[in-house]
């Protein structure tokens, strides 16, 4: 699958860079900003070469969106140069145990921002990573140890509030607008700050076969991460292959830098981090705090099996909508011109989430939550009939940052935004499908067919999955 060898690649990048920016910290030829400076450049570089070709929107920046990216801007400097000054004074293995600490920010903001109550599990793996945090150690003096530390928690505070920014930026504005924005303005602020302040750049030492990997490993880590999101990747996987970074770079820096010092003590504390990464990431579905509140009983399912030539008659102006007050009746999509009606599906008989009999209908899945309730909800639909385009024909084009309204038999309604937008593979569908984002907590996710047609299996071999979150009621 791709997005795990980009995520393969993305621990590679990261861990690489992470040892070789420490052999570059302690040997002091680079000032601090200059080195961060120089690792920001290995960013920049892709993307001033991609940005012509991407499909950038400015319209879609208001003072809001504004604000956020000058917000990420300043972040990513302060990050840059924070990480080189923290491996100045902590070894690699060290700040790697330390830098987990994001883990339990990312986990409190999304109490306090999203009100996603943490498990007792992921309590339990937050205390365990503050643990491994105080049980290792290094060689040196406690002072520089401590100064060490001080910009290690600073540094995870900083990348867990640009995170929350990226993410704003990103459903606000589109990735393809953002990045190239973010990613050169504080390229160019950081390189003015250099020719400002005539800092000194040793070009000997710069076009080095040392440095230039350091450059590379970097944009490695920084874009595979990205890209893998992109492919399908789930935010919490990626982020626990991230994480486990902390257990290659303890090895190979004991093995490289020499980084041997209370050896036992940093493998424990390793051991430790990981067994509490596992339990904040995946600790929500292990040992809930509070109990869910009972979802109110569901209508049976008014469709159980699909058909292979499924209805290509538009519902004409008397037609009669089946469903209570509180389903879904209705899909307005602006983007994309989709406005119909919503049918209840159920589980067909091949034990798949059934579509609907109509390629005009679009399907509610039952056995989800309904539209804008806390968890997980599903609507499907026909990408094309034999001889007609369907109800998502257009899916694939709708971009992050669109909203859309769904309306209930009632008359209510409530406008969803996406998040992301991705073709998967028809094995890996069913499991990207049921999967709902760790910080998003009323999910609505769509799916239609995509990719290429199989005439003889009757089949496309790719499913087109948007994901999104409640916006608004109206």
């Amino acid at each position: 699958m791709m997005w795990g060898m980009l995520l393969l690649a993305h621990l590679v990048g990261l861990v690489g860079y992470n040892l070789l920016l420490r052999r570059t910290a302690v040997a002091g030829k680079f000032h601090p900003w200059v080195l961060a400076t120089l690792l920001q450049t290995g960013i920049m570089v892709p993307m001033l070469l991609a940005a012509p070709f991407l499909p950038m929107d400015f319209g879609r920046i208001d003072a809001a969106a504004a604000a956020v990216m000058g917000l990420a801007v300043v972040l990513g400097i302060v990050l840059l140069v924070g990480i080189t000054k923290a491996l100045h004074y902590l070894e690699a293995s060290t700040f790697s145990i330390v830098y987990n600490l994001r883990i339990i920010i990312v986990t409190l903001l999304a109490a306090l921002l999203l009100s996603e109550l943490p498990s007792l599990a992921q309590i339990g793996g937050g205390l365990l990573i503050l643990a491994a945090i105080f049980i290792v150690r290094q060689k040196g003096s406690q002072k520089m140890t401590r100064r060490g530390f001080a910009w290690g928690i600073a540094m995870a505070c900083t990348i867990s509030v640009l995170g929350v920014a990226e993410k704003y930026i990103i459903n606000e504005v589109g990735v393809y607008t953002a990045a190239p924005i973010v990613t050169l303005t504080v390229g160019v602020i950081m390189w003015a700050v250099v020719l400002a302040r005539r800092l000194p750049v040793p070009k000997r030492q710069v076009f080095t076969k040392h440095v230039i990997w350091l450059l590379v490993l970097r944009s490695l880590s920084n874009w595979a991460f990205i890209f893998a999101l992109a492919a399908g990747a789930l935010v919490g996987v990626a982020t626990f292959v991230s994480a486990l970074s902390v257990v290659a770079i303890v090895a190979l820096g004991a093995l490289l830098l020499g980084e041997r010092d209370y050896l036992r003590r940093k493998v424990i504390a390793a051991a430790i981090a990981v067994i509490g990464l596992v339990a904040v990431l995946f600790g929500s579905n292990l040992w809930p705090l509070a109990q869910q509140p009972a979802q109110p009983a569901q209508p049976a399912a008014v469709i159980t099996h699909s058909t292979d030539q499924p209805d290509e008659k538009k519902p004409s102006a008397d037609y009669k909508w089946q469903g209570s007050a509180n389903d879904p009746k209705k899909i307005i999509m602006p983007s994309i011109g989709v406005d119909a009606y919503l049918q209840n599906v159920g589980v067909d008989q091949n034990k798949e989430v059934a579509v609907p009999n109509n390629i005009h209908i679009g399907g509610w899945f039952v056995d989800s939550v309904r539209p804008g309730e806390k968890g997980l909800s599903i609507i499907d639909g026909h990408l094309n009939g034999p001889n007609e385009d369907g109800i998502f024909i257009n899916l694939d084009k709708v971009k992050p940052g669109d909203t859309y309204t769904i309306e209930f038999g009632d008359g209510s309604k409530k406008d969803f935004r996406i998040k992301s937008i991705q073709a998967v593979d028809l094995k890996e569908a069913a499991s990207v499908l049921f999967s709902q984002g760790p910080s998003i907590a009323n999910q609505l996710t769509l799916i239609t067919c995509g990719g290429t047609y199989d005439q003889a299996m009757h089949l496309y071999d790719k499913r087109i999955i948007v994901v999104s979150e409640l916006a608004s009621y109206n």
